[in-house]
């Protein structure tokens, strides 16, 4: 797979000897480019004329850029671009589940599948974010249950008049 028209150094790093299988997984800092590599992919599986599924957990698919990047690819059917929008952890779970079973249906049915690359555009931002809302949840019942117990003293002890 080709991760960029222009940069052979980059494509040099993933194995393209076999496509089939295989997890590649970036990480860095924010601005750094890892959405804009995960485009170049889906661009370049694109135009040999595979279908990509693409999970985007970020508050929005950024649609121009990527009819910016699609200047630089050979034509290729739109339609074989399938975009989720994931909304929650538990959302991006399922989703992965849905797809895995329609994939496995696809090679059931036909001996094959014509999805060339999934990805999943930030996997965990939406883990963050639920560990977050827990850790937030805890604490609130925590401060919680200390306001009760206080309630309970002030009940419990009536101040000398």
């Amino acid at each position: 797979m080709e991760f960029s028209l222009s940069n052979t150094e980059l494509n040099s790093l993933i194995n393209t000897e076999d496509e089939r299988a295989g997890i590649v997984c970036v990480w860095g800092d924010t601005g750094i480019g890892k959405t804009t590599m995960c485009f170049s992919a889906a661009l370049s599986v694109l135009s040999k004329g595979k279908k990509v599924i693409y999970l985007n957990s970020k508050p929005e698919f950024k649609t121009e850029r990527f009819h910016e990047m699609m200047a630089f690819y050979p034509e290729f059917d739109i339609f074989n671009l399938i975009v989720f929008n994931i909304k929650s952890y538990y959302h991006q779970i399922l989703t992965v589940m849905d797809i895995e079973n329609l994939i496995l249906n696809e090679i059931k049915l036909l001996g094959k599948t014509n999805v060339g690359l999934i990805i999943i555009d930030t996997a965990t931002t939406l883990l963050q974010l639920t560990m977050n809302f827990d850790v937030i949840r805890k604490k609130g019942d925590k401060l919680s249950e200390i306001k009760r117990a206080k309630e309970k003293l002030d009940e419990e002890i009536e101040p000398p008049i």
